[in-house]
């Protein structure tokens, strides 16, 4: 049998090693982990369309409209918000007119049903634009 200062020593270097290692091998699971992202919804995508500041952020908002809500939702309340999100891009004033009539023609290649509806948002859009 060994003296405690042996068991003591041999503790006190596997501690040394083993902890560092442990700790390395927590941190780099936790950077690795993915990340928790907040799902894009149309109400969001209209408040934060309230507060751009500028063409970029206005690209950025137009990327992600087509990117994830390029398809009439199926529910009413969502389909009101999307029509009115499609008018808040008609009716933004940094947006040219090719740029405007460019959307058009997305949604309405995605949106057969919702033709008319769309047609009528950016109609109304442009001659407001026009005046």
């Amino acid at each position: 049998m060994y003296s405690f200062n042996f068991y003591l020593w041999c503790y006190g270097v596997v501690v040394f090693f083993a902890l560092p290692c442990i700790f390395l091998i927590l941190i780099i699971y936790f950077i690795n982990q993915p990340r928790k992202t907040k799902k894009l919804t149309l109400s969001a995508l209209n408040q934060r369309f309230q507060s751009v500041n500028g063409l970029k952020d206005a690209e950025l908002l137009y990327e992600n409209f087509l990117t994830h809500f390029i398809r009439a939702p199926s529910n009413q309340k969502d389909l009101q918000e999307w029509l009115t999100c499609i008018a808040n891009f008609s009716n933004f004033k940094l947006f040219d007119l090719d740029r405007i009539v460019d959307f058009r023609q997305k949604l309405e290649e995605q949106n057969e049903v919702y033709r008319s509806e769309i047609q009528g948002i950016i109609a109304t859009a442009l001659k407001a634009k026009k005046q």
